[in-house]
């Protein structure tokens, strides 16, 4: 006999909801706290701001001695008009910022699509030949796996302003090739893409490329071109400096000199601490705002470097290598027919 389809679950009593709960809560809790603290080490915004931040406990102390012990009086009109500007300023700033970001990944994701796309077509024409394919077939479809890397290598190298002679480079080509590459001072990920271009011209020359898959080939090369590109505008193109300078000038201005509007306005409390209180609270967070959205903007200007915060271009790299290894060496799945006795059997 069956009883335990007379059994309440464990989950649907009073004391199982409640244990649930309290599990989600928890999760929940070190969820939000894991993007909150700055548990990140240099990705966290709060150690760039820290020292800012901390200055604002001096100078609110020292404001409301001003107001209450001197007896001074500032107005919060000016900051009541000021903070609608500033915040807009400054949002403006880090949405810009976050924009070009966002667009550095697109550019990223469509050289990475172009690279599969290209790929798949040159790999599959050479199963498709295999058997008839001679010395410099393989070579060939080798080459283009190898120029590939080297044009998506040599893009990181330049956005980064560093020399050609990388390890992600020099694994991938020979001495001659690099010569060739030396012989340029800018611009090495175009002439990668000249040899791919050379060695699909030439697999086109023996039929191992139809006319109409050489134009498609010809189409990822243009997303590559694009890529390269989108990403060589954004990384020679900053924000303005007067946009950053007004940003930057106008928040330190801004929150520094709260604290005197702040200490005015609670100034009708008659016990002091309290007054230190509110003014060094209001304070702390106007900084930690105001701050952090400047230096969130600060951080996503420029998406193309080695700060922390940046594209994680070389895990990109070494994942299309990967990727790229595996597409020209896996081999294809043997073509089986069943004959139709077969399929009735099975």
């Amino acid at each position: 006999m069956v009883q335990g389809k007379n059994k309440q679950a464990w989950g649907d009593t009073p004391a199982g909801r409640i244990i649930t709960l309290l599990s989600l809560s928890v999760n929940g809790f070190f969820k939000v706290t894991k993007d909150v603290l700055p548990l990140e080490g240099n990705d966290s915004i709060f150690y760039s701001i820290a020292v800012p931040v901390l200055l604002a406990f001096p100078i609110a102390a020292a404001s409301v001695a001003m107001i209450v012990d001197a007896g001074y009086t500032w107005s919060s009109d000016l900051h009541v008009l000021l903070t609608p500007g500033i915040g807009f300023l400054v949002v403006f700033r880090c949405t810009s910022a976050f924009n070009r970001f966002w667009e550095a990944r697109g550019h990223i994701s469509k050289a990475i699509k172009g690279c599969r796309t290209l790929s798949v077509i040159v790999i599959t024409q050479y199963h498709r030949h295999a058997n008839k394919s001679g010395d410099d077939i393989p070579k060939a479809v080798d080459d283009v796996r190898r120029y590939l890397i080297v044009y998506f290598h040599t893009m990181i190298n330049q956005l980064r302003e560093t020399e050609v002679r990388q390890p992600n480079i020099e694994d991938f080509i020979t001495k001659q090739e690099m010569d060739l590459l030396l012989r340029r001072r800018t611009g090495q990920a175009i002439t990668a893409l000249k040899w791919i271009g050379a060695r699909l011209a030439y697999l086109e020359s023996l039929g191992y490329l139809s006319p109409l898959q050489l134009h498609e080939t010809n189409e990822s090369i243009t997303l590559l071109i694009e890529s390269f590109n989108g990403l060589t505008k954004i990384k020679s193109t900053p924000i303005p400096f007067p946009i950053r300078q007004l940003c930057s000038l106008l928040t330190v201005i801004y929150v520094y000199s709260a604290p005197l509007a702040l200490a005015t306005a609670f100034r009708g409390f008659t016990e002091y601490w309290n007054i230190m209180g509110r003014t060094v609270g209001g304070s702390v967070l106007l900084a930690l705002a105001f701050f952090g959205i400047n230096q969130t903007a600060v951080e996503l200007e420029d998406p193309l470097g080695n700060d922390a915060n940046d594209l994680p271009l070389d895990r990109m790299g070494q994942a299309l290598i990967e990727e790229l290894n595996g597409l020209f060496s896996e081999p294809i799945p043997i073509l089986k027919v069943v004959a139709p006795n077969e399929e009735k059997a099975a």
